[in-house]
């Protein structure tokens, strides 16, 4: 999903999610996650892997904005971006919550 693969994506995306629902979500699921990678000692890690999607968002979020800033509706590319965020987040969370429940 980095690179090339990244506007194909993010342009995949249902429009229709209530992305602040969604963010309310990912976020009370990264924070319980989180806890967890607490209580494991592996703050540290979990910390490092949720800064990727900004990473990634700042680099590739920034191209695919910049590619779509003259649509009719520049709002759409701005909430594709944002859900991508989010389920970027959203995975990480869960490869740590599955990794957790194997220890």
């Amino acid at each position: 999903m980095v690179g090339s693969d990244f506007p194909r994506w993010v342009d995949s995306l249902d429009p229709s999610v209530d992305t602040e629902a969604m963010r309310s979500r990912v976020g009370a699921y990264a924070i319980q996650i989180e806890r967890l990678a607490v209580s494991a000692g592996l703050q540290a890690e979990f910390e490092n892997a949720v800064m990727l999607p900004q990473i990634i968002i700042q680099h590739n979020g920034g191209l695919y904005l910049a590619a779509h800033r003259d649509d009719a509706d520049p709002g759409l590319a701005s909430a594709k971006n944002g859900q991508a965020f989010l389920l970027m987040v959203a995975a990480i969370a869960g490869a740590f919550e599955a990794s957790l429940n194997r220890q």
